[in-house]
């Protein structure tokens, strides 16, 4: 009965204990910093800043590593009980692979003068893996935070469906290039800013929803005060 009780209090959504709610809010805050860290490192590894400071190349290099090997722990770390997390990772653990494995194999071939005309369709097959982990990654989100935030877990929702409309809005931007390159290019420029939109928001809800599972935490302990006194 007194289950029953805190359930309907939201104190337990989808069987959330106080130790689970604490985890996860812990976790999903060391993911929303690896991705701060992996921003540092794209800007780092930049063409413009490379050319102004060429260290800095091997120090983004080095902060893009660190991410992908935090970025997958942590994945795994919270998939107990939400198999789109251990999809996720799984998924981002053979794109690193894959992504060193098709490098190394890149330099070699460029080092002989061999053809590399096959990087294209490796180059898609890494972004509709890519894809497919983003989907897996953003839909963990939401089912973690349904019962808690459900609005939140709406907007995680939504979220991928913006990224998809902007990425199917590119064929028709190539074609009106092919038109008009002024118009295309107008085109193509509104897409990229709604993709850094949508970026933006990945980050501001992953905020959110590890502050959901802490304010949850909370909400256990003022009831434990309660109950103890």
């Amino acid at each position: 009965m007194e289950e029953d009780k805190r359930v309907e209090q939201g104190l337990e959504p989808q069987g959330m204990t106080a130790e689970r709610a604490h985890f996860m809010g812990k976790w999903l805050t060391r993911l929303f910093w690896l991705n701060i860290l992996n921003i540092v490192a794209n800007v780092l590894t930049q063409e413009e800043i490379i050319n102004r400071v060429p260290p800095l190349y091997w120090v983004g290099s080095a902060l893009n590593i660190i991410f992908l090997v935090g970025y997958i722990l942590v994945l795994f770390r919270i998939a107990p009980g939400n198999a789109y997390y251990r999809k996720a990772g799984f998924i981002s653990g053979a794109l690193a692979v894959g992504g060193f494995a098709l490098g190394t194999m890149l330099a070699v071939f460029l080092y002989r003068g061999m053809d590399i005309g096959w990087m294209g369709a490796a180059s898609v097959v890494i972004l509709v893996g890519e894809l497919v982990a983003a989907y897996y990654e953003i839909q963990g989100h939401a089912q973690a935070v349904r019962g808690i935030d459900d609005g939140l877990a709406e907007k995680w929702k939504k979220n991928w469906r913006w990224l998809i409309s902007l990425l199917v809005a590119f064929v028709p931007g190539i074609m009106i290039m092919l038109l008009s390159e002024f118009l295309g290019m107008l085109v193509i420029m509104a897409i990229l800013i709604g993709m850094i939109v949508v970026s933006i928001q990945r980050l501001v809800y992953l905020y959110k929803t590890a502050r959901s599972f802490k304010q949850l935490a909370g909400k256990f302990r003022e009831g434990e005060a309660d109950g103890g006194a």
